[in-house]
């Protein structure tokens, strides 16, 4: 992860997508469940089952996932202009990167959704909530997030962390030398 989280200066944060421990996780399971395809007394709808379903969901992940390391995409930048969520190809949401400007930012949320296997996305308030930033998960546009302390606004441009992972102190650290009016929250 060194070398995909890095610190260029006190004012500038930059991640790019690459390996993270869930991906790494979620590689090894569907490997894992795949080999049971290879056991010798495997009832064949179970091996079929196995293989098709593990084995090419797993090796159709990992190729995502190399893709998207190897294309060395930033996933996240805070700098002096302001914040950069990058696009998340390996959801296929081709969204695009968007950069919005700290005169636009009010607060950075880093939230993570409850549940058995919850999910974490990058969120920010913005003070024009009418703009053509990128749109919140579906779960939340239909008003049935379950957090504890929602705030009006708050998912006006959102990106789910997946293929990354956000280092909280340098985000905060970033955050508070290049705007320190933006707050940093943290939800889940």
């Amino acid at each position: 992860m060194a070398e995909q989280d890095r610190q260029v200066s006190d004012s500038v944060y930059e991640v790019r997508f690459g390996f993270a421990v869930r991906d790494v996780s979620t590689i090894a399971v569907c490997a894992g469940f795949a080999l049971i395809g290879f056991l010798p007394d495997c009832p064949l709808l179970l091996r079929i089952a196995c293989l098709g379903f593990f084995g090419g969901g797993g090796l159709v992940y990992l190729y995502k996932i190399l893709n998207l390391t190897l294309s060395r995409r930033i996933a996240l930048r805070v700098d002096h202009t302001g914040i950069t969520l990058g696009e998340s190809p390996i959801l296929g949401d081709r969204q695009g990167a968007v950069s919005v400007p700290w005169t636009q930012v009010t607060s950075v949320a880093v939230v993570t959704e409850p549940g058995r296997y919850p999910l974490t996305y990058i969120c920010l308030t913005t003070r024009d909530r009418s703009s053509t930033l990128p749109n919140p998960p579906g779960s939340w546009r239909d008003g049935v997030h379950d957090f504890r302390t929602p705030l009006p606004g708050l998912l006006s441009a959102s990106r789910r962390i997946i293929g990354w992972e956000v280092n909280r102190t340098r985000l905060e650290q970033a955050v508070q030398h290049n705007a320190p009016e933006v707050d940093v929250l943290y939800f889940g």
